[in-house]
């Protein structure tokens, strides 16, 4: 019941360039990366390891963005 109202079960990636890894939802595989990030408040606090929420506070740190949009499911109906 669950795969039939989820909207990201039928998603497919694009095709696989020869060679490469191709996995059914994401595509081509070229590479998989960890990250997490250096500030241990924000890694300890922030969800997978910060490293969405390191990047957005260095580029407004930077002043190479005005405003990062940071949205969550809802809290009544997510």
């Amino acid at each position: 019941r669950i795969l039939a109202v989820c909207p990201g079960a039928g998603v497919t990636g694009p095709e696989a360039a020869e060679g490469l890894p191709r996995h059914p939802k994401w595509g081509p595989l070229i590479s998989l990366q960890r990250s997490w990030a250096a500030n241990d408040a924000v890694r300890q606090k922030a969800a997978a390891g910060g490293t969405l929420t390191a990047l957005g506070a260095y580029l407004l740190e930077s002043g190479k963005v005005e405003a990062v949009v940071h949205v969550r499911a809802s809290t009544t109906d997510p």
